[in-house]
């Protein structure tokens, strides 16, 4: 299993490093979405993705990358991703086309049909979702990586002197924004 995980290439693999922080925040509607994301990549030819062969095997198989998400601390994980299979608005069900319960994809986008990036995310405002809006999050947390990344630098620097404006000028600013995209980031999710 952990071997599987480590020569993954899928786009959930990819965002490793925003997963192995202390206390990643992703809404469970947002993670289905990236789950799905990544099944597409993985399985392109599968319409369906069923709940119990690809999607939970997906998840028990990335256990490690996930393992710090407050969903996966509780037991009712399971519960949790298959109620927001049912209510995100970019999830379809395939009740109709599979004639069964508890398979799912992607809705197909206006934009490109194919295309899993176009819907990365779950609506960011529930009362005007914009197509513009859904790739700002993924942005949104790219810039936060690379904050907490400088800040990680920062922190392993020698402290700024008081004499050295410049330099806690920088150290003060890189903090203040890292906070401000927090706190803008907790808005939207």
């Amino acid at each position: 299993m952990e071997l599987e995980t480590l020569t993954c290439q899928c786009s959930l693999c990819q965002k490793k490093s925003f997963f192995m922080t202390s206390c990643p925040k992703v809404k469970t509607t947002r993670l289905v979405i990236m789950i799905l994301q990544a099944l597409k990549q993985l399985k392109p030819d599968v319409v369906f993705y069923s709940l119990t062969k690809d999607i939970l095997p997906f998840v028990s198989k990335h256990m490690k990358l996930l393992a710090n998400l407050k969903i996966f601390k509780t037991g009712k994980w399971r519960k949790s991703m298959l109620d927001a299979l049912n209510h995100s608005s970019h999830v379809e069900s395939g009740r109709e086309a599979c004639h069964n319960r508890g398979f799912y994809r992607l809705k197909e986008s206006n934009e490109s049909s194919n295309s899993a990036s176009s819907v990365s995310t779950e609506a960011v405002q529930q009362n005007s979702p914009q197509p513009s809006e859904v790739p700002l999050l993924d942005t949104l947390t790219e810039l936060q990586l690379q904050m907490i990344n400088t800040l990680n630098v920062l922190a392993s620097l020698p402290a700024p002197k008081e004499g050295d404006l410049n330099a806690y000028c920088f150290y003060a600013n890189c903090i203040n924004q890292l906070n401000y995209s927090r706190a803008f980031a907790s808005t939207l999710c």
